[in-house]
């Protein structure tokens, strides 16, 4: 692996000079001095941030159990671990993991960094592992946006329904690609550590079997309490997956950091989930979702003050930055890629020319519009444009 690249963080880990794609990025050398300090993630490595201490602790463990081939460094609050994967990941926060723990994700070849130096002091390491014998990341610490409500395995214990909850949580992940042997590997892996009480060894075998794994999916998970096909629990569990909302009669999913029309998506999906359903089915089901997702114009909630960026969501009033989230519901993006320390000469030659030097009035407007956004614009020919 070629040699790691750096970034210079100021106190509340943002970067303090520009980079992207390696370009700005230091060398060890460069950042000797620096106090805080973060590292580019590189190819071909992804890095979970597991921030509680009981989340942490329940991976140190299943990492000692398995003996884990990965590189541990100690948080604040909890521990990064480092695994292999070729493909890059989608960068996520405070995501659902099929084991039942939850993570954040930093991946190569997204221009993401985790914190290697702070306030001077280097992150402990607690678990040693050569870059080339970093194994590639388990099925079971993928990301799998099962319900919470549904599948909450880290505080079950006895008489709490643990057999019935492993027992559908089989169908379940079958549904998202799982094979056997590793949906039976992650139950075990639940039962063993993430559990507050495991199940015995033979209910734990009796849940595992052969004949609990169907054929068609679908029958076998999105039931109700007849057995029958429940239509309103597969609409549910596609609401849980997509953050769905009806705003005016049109469904909206959350993707990429914001809320997309995109009706096609959830029907793709129930097709991949269930290739004969009908056509009056998939109409009926869309038709429950409206229902149960409608929203007025009049009770969202906006932020006027904070912009969709590539990156963050930005509040322009501190220049703050905030995480995506589906909470938020927001409707639109800038394709502007946000960078404090950037700078435009151009920008700042159009502003004097516009208002005639007026320090003051240059001032006022940049604050009014964002000068954090103005100065990674481009100006060409009388325009200005973003990206």
């Amino acid at each position: 692996m070629k040699e790691l690249q750096y970034i210079i963080l100021d106190q509340h880990k943002r970067p303090t000079h520009p980079f992207r794609d390696g370009i700005g990025a230091k060398t060890k050398e460069e950042v000797r001095d620096c106090p805080n300090v973060g590292v580019i993630v590189p190819k071909p490595f992804i890095v979970l941030d597991f921030d509680t201490i009981d989340q942490a602790e329940i991976m140190l463990s299943i990492i000692e159990a398995y003996d884990l081939k990965c590189l541990v460094m100690q948080t604040t609050r909890g521990i990064h671990v480092w695994f292999r994967s070729e493909e890059p990941w989608k960068c996520f926060v405070n995501t659902r993991l099929a084991c039942g723990l939850y993570a954040d994700c930093r991946s190569h070849s997204k221009n993401s960094y985790v914190k290697v130096r702070d306030n001077g002091q280097p992150r402990k390491i607690l678990r040693q592992c050569r870059w080339e014998e970093i194994q590639e990341i388990p099925k079971y610490l993928y990301p799998l946006n099962a319900p919470a409500t549904r599948y909450d395995f880290k505080n079950m214990k006895d008489g709490e329904g643990r057999n019935q909850q492993l027992f559908t949580y089989i169908p379940y992940m079958q549904s998202k690609g799982y094979t056997k042997e590793e949906i039976r590997e992650c139950l075990r892996l639940i039962n063993d550590h993430v559990f507050m009480e495991p199940l015995e060894e033979k209910e734990l075998n009796t849940i595992c079997r052969d004949e609990a794994f169907k054929d068609r999916v679908i029958q076998s998970f999105f039931v109700d309490e007849s057995g029958k096909f429940s239509q309103s629990e597969f609409g549910n569990a596609l609401i849980d997956e997509f953050h769905i909302i009806n705003l005016n009669d049109q469904l909206y999913i959350y993707k990429d950091g914001y809320y997309q029309e995109d009706c096609r998506a959830i029907e793709r999906k129930m097709i991949k989930i269930c290739p004969d359903i009908k056509n009056q089915q998939r109409s009926e089901i869309l038709n429950y979702i409206k229902i149960k997702t409608y929203k007025r114009a009049a009770d969202l909630k906006t932020e006027p003050y904070i912009i969709n960026l590539e990156n963050t969501r930005l509040d322009i009033r501190d220049n703050t930055m905030h995480e995506f989230t589906p909470d938020v519901i927001e409707f639109d993006r800038l394709p502007v890629f946000y960078n404090p320390y950037s700078y435009c000469e151009e920008v700042d030659k159009l502003f004097k020319r516009l208002f005639l030097d007026d320090e003051e009035t240059i001032h006022l407007v940049e604050e009014m519009l964002g000068y954090c956004l103005i100065k990674h614009c481009k100006y060409e020919k009388g325009f200005l444009f973003t990206g």
